[in-house]
């Protein structure tokens, strides 16, 4: 008896949930566990602006960028980063996260998957960046390194 009431139990919760009763908020699961950037930009923006410590290591999906500058004659949507990448990667590029105080960026890197050998070698590469606001006087923060790259 007492498995069949704790089974009612657990399915009449399960249902509650389900149809959003007795909860306001509603979260809903895209399955995939958020990336490396997306929880280290999170915690940059909900600690800025006091001091970031680096990330340990050389990730390819957060790799630390070698400058930012604002282009001439530019929007106040974007901006460029340096990305530093190697000699044997497919693609390179940068993420970005936007919040009302901070825009934290990284660049990252993906390598041929067919090479065997390579060169060990930093290729440094232009990327735009293209915010959903005007940069206005938001700081941009590298996310690998914790350093201030932009002042806006």
């Amino acid at each position: 008896m007492r498995r069949g009431v704790t089974a009612a139990l657990l399915a009449l919760a399960a249902a509650l949930t389900a149809t959003g009763c007795g909860d306001d908020a509603t979260t809903v699961s895209t399955g995939e566990e958020p990336s490396r950037f997306d929880r280290r930009s999170e915690r940059i923006i909900e600690e800025w602006p006091r001091h970031v410590r680096p990330v340990s290591g050389r990730p390819g999906d957060m790799l630390p960028l070698e400058g930012a500058e604002l282009p001439r004659g530019r929007d106040g949507d974007q901006f460029v980063v340096r990305v530093g990448h190697g000699a044997c990667d497919a693609d390179f590029g940068a993420h970005v996260r936007e919040s009302g105080k901070v825009v934290v960026v990284a660049g990252w890197a993906v390598k041929k998957k067919d090479v065997d050998v390579c060169t060990d070698q930093l290729l440094i590469d232009n990327v735009d960046v293209k915010l959903k606001q005007d940069l206005g006087d938001r700081p941009v923060v590298d996310a690998a390194t914790g350093k201030t790259l932009l002042n806006g």
